[in-house]
């Protein structure tokens, strides 16, 4: 007799059947991942990514809240990198 073998989240995703990835929200930074862990979000399912085999995909459960931390993050990125391009830039680094 033979046991079914559990299928993988790109097996699920192949094959178009109940697909975790689809309603959760991928994250593809370990940094933010960390971050969501430690403001309470669960990490759902992981993944390889397809385009970096070295690197891993976190999927969040689509939530109004998990959004409102990815966008303070995606805020407090911008203006970081936004003051590193201004110090490089007054150091005649960068053009």
């Amino acid at each position: 007799m033979q046991t079914k073998k559990e299928l993988t989240p790109k097996e699920k995703f192949e094959a178009g059947g109940q697909n975790i990835m689809k309603n959760n929200i991928a994250v593809y930074s370990s940094k933010l991942a960390k971050i969501l862990c430690n403001k309470g979000y669960p990490i759902i399912d992981l993944a390889i990514n397809k385009t970096n085999n070295k690197s891993l995909i976190f999927f969040f459960e689509n939530k109004e809240e998990v959004w409102q931390v990815i966008k303070e993050y995606e805020s407090i990125t911008k203006q970081y990198k936004q003051q590193i391009k201004e110090q490089l830039k007054s150091k005649g680094e960068f053009r």
